[in-house]
């Protein structure tokens, strides 16, 4: 019965009217009675009508090429939008575009929507699921301007139109259709096609009264059709429904829950997550039922190494095809580290690449040719969560994309395809018993892998030469020299201080936080600064605070410059000059102001500011950072003009700082404009 109700629904835009409901299917009976199951439908008022809204807790997987059997739907959007894919002819489509796949149709059968069509089942899912379409902007719809108080106007990620025209009839200036400039510039960007704009109105409308009906609900209601039925074991069907309900999603949970592995959750049995002791558990499927695998421990430190395609156990666990035997194998697993990084027990994922040896080299990590890529595990899972299709990045003199799809990295001067692999770090059972607090994201991160291990003095810095013939200096050198020829690099230093570089990593996390879990922009720039102020700036970072000296045009903060030419300008009289080029994580920025002490808002509150602050939104060239942390003074370039010069620059290659030896100087930590 609940299968036809909700088949009706969805081929009705997703929600009718109560009465029209129960006139067509079910005269005679009450509409509580025939819509007891608050998991697929929701009563909502609507214009003094009753509306029956259909919902599910199944979602769409983002996750490409998933290997797991996620709990999630294994399809490609676009062919659920469409019944086709038009990625799929041209460069290939990372996501499945088999609707009735085994996994696809156990899911529909275990959520009872097998027997709806492609276009319902996608109806069904779009109203569901919030975060598939972009949300309306409220700032939009607050204000009389053009674009109502949203500061970001036509840039805006969310949809400029009148929420109020969603549930009832509306004449005021706002947008009132999807196929608007601005929302259809967003929707296509989210590769929503032309010929579903005009049925979105239903859509958010449906949203927008399931958002309603989830805060003005019995929340002891819906958490008990979410969890199962509450106590009692009496055999009426009403009972027996819930107790089935409770099974089914007993069975479905496929992530562990990290309270219950730390000691206690409240939730007990109706949590929705999977409770085990450890943040990985291996099964089997036996007899259609999931069983865990005996040696838990053993197995995963041994698909934790790139190197295993099987485990060691007989039968063997095989790693790529996650199967032993004729049965099905899989993993539960805590949620990823960098979805929630500030819990304990959550799951590291490390990526590797294969070399021409059969090695396994992290990325990241010196690899047996002794060049270090520019790209690490963490920002690989980050595009991998964001679903792109490929990363491009660069170790060396090389050049390289990595196909998230096919897991190949390819050399994209030479052609050389080598294999990749992402596997978890390994936890032991010993790891989990003794590990109690999280560290501060940030605090205590590794220092990166290039630099020289010996010369990282616990306090101060160090400033370690970078040999002329390496790829690291090479690489600086380009970029100095695309903007400033007639100049001679007499040596490049990597300024090595711990504390500073910790510092840099939390303010990273934080600021990744406030921006939804995405990446935040880190750019590497130049700034030019006498030599008496390098001691302060390499002990204290940059100190926006006695900035001035050179103007403050777009505000009173640290500048920085994307050409080496513009720096060169503010590196004092003498022949030998020195630059730094820092990593400074720019963020989101907007034009910069000489009134400014920190970036504007965004919203004209203040919660929600920008990063940094830019001479030129469209074409930045110069950067002003307000907040010191945001900036790692990562390389000190000393240069001389191209005319012979004594070298002075023969001694020792490193160079130790401390608090002692720079009191002196700190007083005057340089600040200029870049």
């Amino acid at each position: 019965m609940e299968a036809e109700i909700l088949k009706f629904i969805c081929a009705n835009q997703g929600a009718v009217d109560a009465d029209e409901l129960m006139f067509n299917l079910f005269p005679g009976q009450s509409t509580t009675e025939v819509i007891s199951n608050h998991s697929k439908f929701a009563l909502c008022s609507s214009k003094g009508k009753q509306r029956v809204v259909a919902r599910t807790s199944l979602r769409l997987c983002r996750k490409k090429g998933c290997p797991v059997s996620c709990g999630e739907l294994h399809l490609c959007k676009n062919f659920l939008y469409t019944g086709s894919c038009h990625f799929l002819q041209r460069r290939g489509c990372s996501f499945p575009h088999v609707l009735n796949s085994d996994y696809n149709q156990r899911l529909l059968e275990e959520h009872e929507l097998q027997g709806l069509s492609r276009a319902e089942l996608c109806t069904l899912l779009l109203q569901s699921d919030f975060t598939m379409l972009p949300p309306i902007c409220f700032d939009y719809n607050k204000g009389d301007g053009v674009f109502g108080q949203c500061a970001s106007g036509v840039d805006c990620e969310r949809l400029h139109i009148c929420e109020k025209s969603l549930t009832q009839s509306c004449s005021c200036s706002r947008a009132h259709d999807f196929t608007a400039f601005q929302p259809k510039k967003i929707l296509h960007d989210k590769m929503v096609p032309d010929d579903m704009l005009r049925s979105l109105r239903s859509v958010y409308s449906n949203r927008e009264a399931l958002r309603r009906n989830m805060r003005g609900g019995s929340g002891r209601a819906r958490r008990r059709n979410l969890n199962g039925a509450a106590g009692g074991q009496e055999g009426n069907g009403a009972d027996d429904q819930k107790c089935r309900q409770k099974n089914k999603l007993a069975k479905d949970k496929t992530e562990i829950c990290m309270y219950f592995i730390k000691g206690h959750c409240k939730h007990d049995d109706k949590c929705f997550k999977a409770h085990d002791k450890m943040p990985y558990r291996w099964q089997v499927q036996e007899g259609g039922q999931w069983n865990a695998l005996p040696d838990n421990e053993t197995i995963e430190k041994e698909y934790c190494d790139p190197s295993n395609s099987y485990s060691s156990g007989s039968p063997p666990v095989h790693f790529d095809t996650m199967t032993r035997g004729g049965n099905k194998v899989r993993r539960l697993t805590t949620v990823n580290s960098l979805v929630e990084p500030t819990f304990i027990h959550t799951t590291e994922w490390l990526w590797y690449w294969q070399d021409e040896f059969g090695k396994w080299n992290m990325y990241g990590s010196d690899s047996a040719r002794g060049k270090s890529s520019d790209i690490r595990s963490e920002t690989l899972e980050q595009k991998l969560l964001d679903n792109e299709s490929e990363v491009e990045f660069s170790a060396g003199s090389q050049s390289y994309s990595l196909s998230f799809q096919d897991m190949i990295q390819t050399n994209k001067h030479y052609r050389t395809k080598r294999l990749v692999s992402r596997r978890p770090r390994f936890v032991s059972a010993a790891d989990v018993r003794t590990k109690k607090v999280r560290k501060p994201p940030g605090i205590f991160s590794p220092v990166p892998d290039h630099w020289d291990k010996t010369h990282i003095p616990p306090t101060g810095f160090s400033r370690v030469a970078v040999p002329h013939t390496s790829d690291e200096f090479q690489k600086i050198e380009a970029r100095f020299h695309s903007t400033l020829r007639d100049f001679d690099i007499v040596k490049i230093e990597r300024i090595q201080n711990k504390a500073l570089w910790e510092a840099f990593q939390l303010q990273k996390t934080q600021m990744k936080n406030n921006n939804s879990g995405r990446e935040v922009e880190e750019k590497q720039l130049f700034h030019g600064t006498d030599s008496k102020h390098i001691g302060a700036i390499c002990l204290n970072n940059f100190d926006w605070r006695i900035c001035g000296v050179n103007g403050t045009a777009y505000g009173k903060g640290s500048y920085f410059a994307r050409d080496a030419k513009y720096s060169h300008s503010y590196t004092g009289d003498s022949d030998v000059k020195t630059m730094f080029v820092s990593r400074v994580l720019v963020g989101s920025y907007t034009r910069g102001d000489s009134s400014y002490v920190r970036p504007p808002s965004k919203d004209g509150g203040d919660i929600n500011f920008y990063d940094s602050c830019v001479n030129d939104v469209r074409n930045p060239s110069i950067f002003v950072v307000f907040e010191k942390h945001q900036i790692y003074p990562e390389y000190l370039l000393t240069y001389k003009t191209t005319h012979p010069l004594v070298d002075i620059f023969s001694s020792a290659p490193v160079y130790q700082g401390s608090a002692a030896s720079n009191q002196a100087s700190s007083s005057d930590s340089s600040c200029v404009i870049a």
